[in-house]
């Protein structure tokens, strides 16, 4: 057959067109929620990092559903916390993720540039540091 003549590379190369397709962001996808598993789930303030996240999921939130879910999350273990962010974070896209990195970084904003843009490049600097 022919793809017995192939070199290995090739072939490589070829099966992984065919049989694993990959959204162009992958890289990126893998490094956030390196970054996310690696750096803020080990940070001791799991239970503020939930609120934000979900603040930030669930935007429509009035003052007195805060209130309420900083009652509730003072409850969970841990363990749970994870979980809940990690669920959360399974639902949101690569963008959403990185405009809550963004945020949680606390970078300024500087006027006249495209921010998703710039927002994008904060985050993938900050993860590619840790990573390194």
């Amino acid at each position: 057959m022919l793809y017995d003549k192939l070199p290995d590379d090739l072939l490589t190369y070829i099966y992984s067109k065919i049989l694993y397709p990959k959204h162009k962001n992958f890289l990126t996808e893998i490094k956030i929620q390196y970054y996310i598993t690696n750096y803020l789930l080990k940070k001791n303030c799991l239970k503020d990092l939930y609120i934000c996240l979900y603040i930030y999921y669930y935007k429509n939130l009035t003052i007195s559903d805060i209130d309420i879910l900083q009652n509730t999350v003072n409850n969970f273990t841990n363990i749970k916390i994870k979980y809940k962010i990690l669920n959360i974070l399974k639902n949101m896209d690569i963008n959403d993720k990185i405009e809550y990195i963004f945020l949680l970084s606390d970078f300024t904003i500087k006027h006249n540039i495209d921010i998703k843009k710039y927002m994008e490049i904060k985050v993938l600097n900050v993860i590619n540091n840790f990573i390194h």
